[in-house]
C-alpha cells in the first residue's frame, strides 16, 4: 500500500536514511560519520527533530564528538537552562559559559583530526565523503567524456555527427598532450573508466598530489620533496601543466561554456613542483665536427634529405615551419634574401610567442629555391605532404640521433645550436632575434653560456691585472 500519511511517510524516510551508508573510515581510526541531528528542547513540544545532518568527528576508542552547525551539544555535554531557552539567539548562546567546555573539546579535537582527515580524503576517498554530506539538489559537474566530445564532437553510427566538434583553438599535437593530462589525472579518480569521473573530482589538489606522490614513490603528500629540483618532478608538472592549458579562461569561453564547470580557482593556482633547469648542452667539438662533415655527404647521397638538413642546421627554424614554409615566404630588400616567418591567416598561424622574424638565408640555399614558383614549398616540393612530414620528423630525426642518441629532441638541437652560435658571435639579443623568442627564454634553454665555451676565472675581473 503507497504511503499516504504524514506518519507513514515520515518512517519510510527513516528506514531510508539508517539503510544509507553512513561513515567513511579513514587513517588514524577517525571516521566521518552522517546522522541525524538529536533530540533538543525536550517538553517544549517544539523542534524535536531538525532536518539538517552534519559530520561527527569519530575515534575508536575515545569519547565521540557529535558537532552541529549551532554547536549546542557535544558528546552529550550539558547545556545550561538558559540557553535551552527558544527566545535566546545563537549569538547570545555562543557567549555564554557552558558553551567554554564545549568548544574547547571540539578544537582539541580537531586538531588531532584534521591531519588524518585531510590524507583519508587525499587516498581517493572524496566520493565517499561527498556522499555523506552533498545535497540532493546539488548539481553535478561535467565529465572528462563531456570534456572530449566538446572538443572532438560525438559521430553517429551513419558517419553523421550527433555533437559536432567545437571550435579549433589548439594545434592537433597540444591537443593531444591536453588530452593525455586530462585522462591521465582522470585515472587517479575512475581507473578502469576514466571518461566517467567528474571534473569535480578530477581537477583537485588531491589529484595532483596523489601523482607527486607516485613520481616521488612516496605514500602521503607530506613526504614529499618540495624543495629539490627531482627529474621525476618532470612528469606531473607536465600533466598539471597541459590540464590547466586544457581549462584556460579562452577554452572555457569557447569550447566549455555549456558544460557545468566545478570552481577552478582553486587548481589553476596549484604550484607545480621544482624540476631541474634543462638548459641546452652545447656539442662537442669533434662531435659536432662530424656531423656537418656527414651532413654534407648527404648532398649526393640524398639531396632532399641535405636540404632538409641545412635549412634547419643554418637558419634555426622549427620543424613545423620548414614544413609549411613556401617561396612566397622569401623577401628580398636589395642583395639580401630573407625568409620571414609571421602569421599568414588561420592555414600557417604558426608564431608561438607572437614575435615574427626574418632569418637571411646564404647564397647556396638562395640558389636552391629562387627560381621556384610563389605557392611552391621550399623543400620536398611535388611529395604529399605525409612523405615530407616523415623525411623532417623521422627521416632527419634518425640521422642526427647518430651523433646525439641520448638526446630527445634531435632536430631541435640544431635550433638550438645555430642560436648558441649566434649568440657567442653577435651577443644574446642578436641571438633572441634570430631564433624569434625572448631574451629570457633565449638565455634559458637556447644559448651556450660563455663560461661553456672560455672558462671565467679571477683575471678577467682583476682591473689591476
Amino acid at each position: 500500500m503507497n504511503a499516504t500519511t504524514l506518519t507513514e511517510q515520515q518512517r519510510n524516510t527513516s528506514t531510508i536514511r539508517r539503510n544509507k551508508k553512513g561513515a567513511v573510515h579513514g587513517q588514524s581510526g577517525y571516521c566521518l560519520m552522517r546522522k541525524a541531528r538529536p533530540k533538543a528542547r525536550l517538553g517544549d513540544g517544539r523542534g524535536k527533530y531538525f532536518p539538517i545532518w552534519y559530520v561527527a568527528i569519530r575515534k575508536p576508542g575515545a569519547q565521540q564528538l557529535d558537532t552541529s552547525s549551532t554547536n549546542w551539544f557535544a558528546g552529550g555535554a550539558t547545556i545550561c537552562e538558559a540557553c535551552l531557552a527558544p527566545e535566546v539567539k545563537p549569538e547570545a548562546r555562543c557567549n555564554c559559559t557552558c558553551q567554554k567546555a564545549l568548544r574547547a573539546a571540539i578544537e582539541t579535537e580537531l586538531l588531532a583530526a584534521t591531519k588524518a582527515l585531510t590524507v583519508t580524503l587525499q587516498e581517493g576517498r572524496v566520493e565517499q565523503y561527498l556522499s555523506l554530506h552533498q545535497r540532493t539538489n546539488r548539481v553535478a559537474t561535467a565529465t572528462v567524456a563531456d570534456v572530449l566530445a566538446a572538443v572532438e564532437g560525438v559521430r553517429d553510427p551513419g558517419g553523421g555527427w550527433l555533437q559536432r566538434p567545437g571550435p579549433e583553438i589548439w594545434k592537433g599535437k597540444t591537443w593531444l598532450a591536453y588530452r593525455a593530462a586530462l585522462l591521465r589525472m582522470a585515472r587517479v579518480v575512475a581507473p578502469a573508466k576514466p571518461e566517467t569521473a567528474r571534473l569535480a573530482e578530477v581537477l583537485t589538489r588531491a589529484t595532483v598530489q596523489r601523482l607527486q606522490c607516485v613520481a616521488q614513490g612516496v605514500a602521503t603528500p607530506e613526504e614529499l620533496n618540495l624543495k629539490a629540483r627531482l627529474d621525476c618532478n618532470g612528469g606531473p608538472n607536465a600533466v598539471l601543466r597541459n590540464a590547466k592549458g586544457l581549462f584556460s579562461v579562452a577554452a572555457c569561453q569557447h569550447l566549455f561554456s555549456h558544460l557545468a564547470l566545478p570552481d577552478l580557482r582553486e587548481f589553476r593556482e596549484l604550484p607545480s613542483l621544482p624540476s631541474p633547469v634543462t638548459g641546452f648542452v652545447p656539442w662537442e667539438p669533434d662531435v659536432w665536427a662530424e656531423f656537418v662533415k656527414r651532413s654534407e655527404a648527404l648532398r649526393e647521397k640524398n639531396p632532399t634529405l641535405w636540404a632538409i638538413n641545412a635549412w634547419l642546421r643554418r637558419t634555426g627554424v622549427r620543424d613545423d615551419e620548414l614544413l609549411r614554409a613556401r617561396r612566397s615566404w622569401i623577401e628580398v630588400r636589395g642583395e639580401q634574401p630573407a625568409l620571414v616567418i609571421k602569421d599568414r591567416g588561420a592555414a600557417d598561424s604558426i608564431l608561438k610567442q607572437g614575435k615574427g622574424r626574418r632569418i637571411g638565408i646564404c647564397p647556396e640555399l638562395w640558389a636552391m629555391v629562387k627560381d621556384l614558383p610563389a605557392d611552391a614549398f621550399l623543400v620536398a616540393d611535388g611529395l604529399p605532404k605525409t612523405v615530407r612530414y616523415d623525411l623532417i620528423y623521422r627521416d632527419h630525426c634518425a640521422f642526427v640521433a647518430q651523433f646525439i642518441p641520448d638526446r630527445q629532441k634531435r632536430n631541435h638541437e640544431l635550433r638550438m645550436m645555430a642560436g648558441s652560435l649566434v649568440y657567442l658571435s653577435h651577443g644574446l639579443e642578436a641571438a633572441a632575434d634570430f631564433l624569434g623568442d625572448g631574451l629570457e627564454t633565449t638565455r634559458n634553454y637556447y644559448a651556450t653560456p660563455l663560461s661553456a665555451s672560455a672558462p671565467l676565472s679571477a683575471k678577467a675581473v682583476d682591473w689591476t691585472a
